[in-house]
Formats: structure tokens, C-alpha cells, sequence
């Protein structure tokens, strides 16, 4: 728990704003989630610290970098591992997930964009879910970095999620069907009961 006054800026969206979000509820953490609206968001930009979200108000100081924002959330809920080689598993998935958003190709021409997208899900992307896969494997073939559901399934699941819904564009939902080991993965971690109270507490 913690008397700070605390205030999620993020899109009206999952994104990198739902993990923070989850976790908060996970350990009944009070705080504002403001959601802004793509219409709105230009003005709103101009009012960043860096020119874009997420962004997070502790007791009126601003913090950016959701990595960062995702611990402290895992923290204050007993999501994140205190064991610091549990916290090493962890971060590693938070970090890969964060290279794969980053590194996604992009392009204003779709054409192009499609050819990229193509060629990354063929490269990168099954490159570095079969290494998830098996640290999944190596760490007890249950959550993504270890026996314990942490911020790093919260933030894996963004991913995965990302695929299953068509919003990685260029890389169908059938995609994940190579990969059983991260679908059951993917199939346990969306039941836990951090992740199904939350989405329970949205249907109130």
C-alpha cells in the first residue's frame, strides 16, 4: 500500500497503460487513470515531459518509461520478485518485450510496411518467441519467468494479445499457432485471478 497520490496518463487503450493498470488494482493501490483520446492527444503532447505516454504523477513529480512505471506498480502490489534473480527473469521479459514494440517496422507506405512486417515476424519475431518459449520451458513451464504471475506476464501478455486481436498489423492471429508452448502459456496467464478480477471489476 502507499498514501502517495498517484496518476496514470495513458491512451484509452490496452497498450503499455494496462499492465500498470492491473497491477494498481492487484494491490488495491487508489489512483487516477486518465485516458486520453487520440483526438485530443495532440494538444495533450504538448504538455509532456518527453513528448509522450505513458507518464506517471507521484505526488506531483512527473516519471516517464513504462519499464520503470511497471516495477514500481509491481512493487507496491507484490507483483514484482523481491529474489534478485527472479527480478532478473522478470526484467528480462519486460525488456524483450519492450525491443519487439520497438523494433516492429514501420513505414507510411503500406506496401512496404506489409513486406517488413513480413519479413520481421519471419526473423525477429520467431526468433525471439522461441527464446520466450524457452525460458518459459527453463523456468518451471509455468509463468513466463518463473512459478509466480509477475509484471513480466502482464506486460508479455500486451504482446501476445497484440497478435491474437489483428492489431500487429501484417502478422495474422494464425501466427501464434507455432508456438503451443507460449499459447499455454498465454492460455494460463489470462485466467489468473489478477487478470480476471480486473476485467471483472470493468464489467461493474
Amino acid at each position: 500500500m502507499t498514501d502517495s497520490k498517484i496518476v496514470l496518463r495513458y491512451f484509452d487503450i490496452a497498450g503499455r497503460g494496462e499492465p500498470i493498470r492491473i497491477a494498481f488494482h492487484a494491490g488495491n493501490i487508489d489512483f487516477e487513470d486518465q485516458r486520453i483520446s487520440f483526438k485530443d492527444y495532440p494538444e495533450v503532447k504538448k504538455t509532456l515531459v518527453l513528448g509522450y505516454l505513458p507518464e506517471l504523477v507521484v505526488d506531483g513529480v512527473v516519471f516517464t518509461q513504462y519499464a520503470a512505471m511497471v516495477r514500481y506498480a509491481g512493487r507496491l502490489s507484490n507483483l514484482y520478485p523481491i529474489d534478485p534473480i527472479k527480478q532478473l527473469q522478470a526484467d528480462e521479459i519486460i525488456e524483450i518485450a519492450q525491443e519487439l514494440l520497438y523494433k516492429a517496422p514501420k513505414s507510411d507506405d503500406e506496401e512496404e510496411k506489409k513486406a517488413l512486417r513480413e519479413k520481421f515476424a519471419a526473423t525477429t519475431l520467431k526468433k525471439t518467441f522461441e527464446y520466450v518459449e524457452s525460458r518459459i520451458k527453463r523456468f518451471g513451464d509455468k509463468y513466463i519467468a518463473g512459478e509466480d504471475f509477475t509484471i513480466a506476464d502482464l506486460t508479455f501478455i500486451g504482446i501476445v494479445r497484440m497478435i491474437e486481436t489483428g492489431n500487429y498489423d501484417y502478422i495474422p492471429k494464425e501466427y501464434l499457432n507455432d508456438f503451443d508452448v507460449l499459447l499455454a502459456w498465454y492460455k494460463r496467464a489470462q485466467s489468473h485471478d489478477v487478470n480476471t478480477s480486473y476485467y471483472a471489476s470493468k464489467e461493474q
